[in-house]
């Protein structure tokens, strides 16, 4: 149980055993750990339940205004990357399919029973 903004039920030391931040998994240290459910708690603090997607690790926690901030920043930040990724590899992709599907016209490759 994550209790008082940290792991392992140290209260009021948000940071002291998660330096790396909460997207990082303790058990394995896979940076891709994410919530599964979050609610608003009392005062500016929120209910986490994170999950690594790497070792199956879960657990749950309060945590302060700032940490979690700081964890949707890193969240934003690692979508950004995840999109940017995606759109290279899409394009990289569709350059490949151009040049093969050049390759088989020149080639005389591609008969009308292809399509």
């Amino acid at each position: 149980m994550i209790s008082g903004g940290s792991f392992n039920g140290h209260p009021n030391r948000e940071h002291a055993t998660a330096p790396q931040g909460l997207h990082v998994c303790p058990e394995c240290g896979s940076p891709f750990v994410h919530p599964l459910t979050f609610e608003a708690h009392s005062g500016e603090a929120w209910e986490l339940e994170l999950h690594c997607p790497e070792c199956g690790w879960t657990d749950s926690g309060v945590f302060g205004k700032v940490t979690v901030e700081e964890f949707a920043d890193e969240l934003d930040r690692a979508t950004s990357q995840i999109e940017s990724d995606l759109a290279h590899l899409i394009e990289a992709n569709m350059a490949d399919y151009v040049d093969r599907f050049s390759t088989a016209l020149a080639a005389d490759g591609i008969q009308p029973i292809d399509f």
